[in-house]
């Protein structure tokens, strides 16, 4: 992730993740998208029990960071893209 963001200091940064390996790019991309089936995959808790706070994709505010949505389509259908300026 460091590498990455050396090279697009001017772009926003939008990590998907799906397991705890994720975890370290999530936080430290500037938004991050949990692929999960439901909100007790073992990647949500961890964020949870770690501090982060993560809405569903529909019930994002517009300051979460890290949100979390069953597929893409739930993630296109919000306009969450459109809202962070991807």
């Amino acid at each position: 992730m460091r590498s990455l963001r050396e090279g697009l200091e001017e772009q926003t940064v939008v990590y998907f993740g799906d397991s705890t390996t994720d975890l370290a790019c999530l936080a430290a991309a500037d938004f991050g998208v949990v692929m999960a089936d439901d909100a007790e995959s073992k990647l949500l808790k961890t964020l949870k029990r770690i501090g982060f706070e993560v809405p569903h994709v529909a019930d994002a505010a517009a300051g979460s960071k890290i949100v979390w949505a069953r597929d893409f389509d739930e993630v296109t259908q919000s306009g969450l893209m459109d809202r962070i300026g991807v």
